[in-house]
């Protein structure tokens, strides 16, 4: 039985097991932190890797780990990031809307894919309206655009 890869203590990527925690996942790609994918032996990568992204085996030697988790320190982030302390106090479907969101942007995302994200189980409308709150917090916002789309749109104050 293989041991996870235990994450530094001074890491500033998320290292987060796959498949298992793809929630976890998503909480940090939504806040801008760079991800190190632990894969399980049985699994598979995702093929949805972004540049701030990178995976290794629960196998590899530490100095793999390693170096891995400096590369990711030096890659750029997404340009639109949730704040640490807003998205601890958002529940999961509300992080799954922003990520897309803001993967999206500035394009729309369509209410079809944000409904993907939110779930069979989750109600989009209410999603949207508990995400609009704690946005107005940071001065950001969510905009329904023509073709029933909605957008991320960061407020800039003078």
């Amino acid at each position: 039985m293989t041991n996870p890869v235990p994450a530094p203590v001074d890491a500033c990527a998320a290292v987060v097991r796959w498949p298992n925690d793809a929630t976890e996942r998503v909480r940090a790609r939504a806040t801008g932190r760079p991800r190190l994918l632990v894969i399980d032996p049985d699994a598979t990568p995702p093929l949805d890797c972004g540049l701030d992204e990178d995976w290794t085996t629960t196998t590899a030697p530490p100095a793999d780990v390693a170096a891995r988790l400096a590369a990711l320190a030096t890659r750029p982030s997404r340009r639109h990031r949730l704040p640490f302390d807003l998205a601890a106090e958002l529940d999961d479907a509300s992080i799954a809307v922003y990520d897309l969101l803001a993967e999206r942007a500035p394009r729309p995302a369509s209410f079809e894919s944000l409904a993907d994200a939110v779930g069979p189980a989750g109600d989009l409308a209410t999603t949207v309206r508990r995400l609009r709150r704690a946005l107005g917090t940071v001065d950001a916002d969510i905009l329904t655009v023509s073709g029933g789309a909605l957008l991320v749109a960061v407020q800039r104050t003078r």
